[in-house]
């Protein structure tokens, strides 16, 4: 099949560059002034993607979840019948998120684990307490039903520490996806 007339399957959408942390690998959050598509532009795109026959949205940042139209972009997409794949860093998913998040068409939401300690993942995110949220989101989403991957970028601060990573992942958090 010529590359040009294959279907698209799977498209991300970075709804801001805004971000709630200046993470060391990221160049989103050291932006002065974040860019964020404004929702009548999010619904024209979500509306040509169901029209081409996209089947799955990326929704990704920054964080996703600060865009001001953030649930209403989850409609959505729902409503033109795509799945949704959400990535976030997890730290502003609380009980009453986690439930929302339930009710939508998530493929899995990806959350970001960049240390098996405090020191080395919110140095890495720039942001202390953040590894303890991101658990917390963990927790939360698995016991809402909400199927969820951890992603991590490897540096040399965590290499070490990534099989102690894992061990934890899989001993504390059964059906998760690494």
């Amino acid at each position: 099949m010529d590359k040009s007339t294959e279907p698209l399957i799977d498209v991300g959408l970075e709804l801001t560059t805004g971000c709630n942390f200046r993470c060391v690998h990221c160049w989103q959050g050291e932006k002065a002034h974040p860019k964020t598509l404004k929702l009548n532009e999010i619904k024209i795109i979500v509306k040509r993607l169901a029209e081409l026959g996209v089947a799955s949205l990326r929704i990704t940042g920054g964080e996703p979840m600060i865009h001001p139209n953030f649930w209403e972009i989850m409609d959505e997409a729902t409503h033109g019948g795509l799945s949704i794949v959400l990535r976030t860093n997890g730290t502003l998913i609380d009980e009453v998120v986690a439930q929302r998040l339930h009710d939508y068409p998530i493929i899995f939401t990806e959350l970001s684990v960049d240390g098996f300690t405090p020191q080395d993942h919110d140095g890495f995110r720039r942001k202390e307490g953040s590894l303890q949220k991101t658990f917390s989101a963990l927790d939360l989403l698995i016991k809402n039903g909400v199927k969820t991957r951890v992603k991590t970028v490897l540096n040399k601060r965590n290499i070490g520490s990534m099989l102690d990573l894992g061990k934890l992942l899989t001993r504390d958090y059964t059906g998760i996806e690494m």
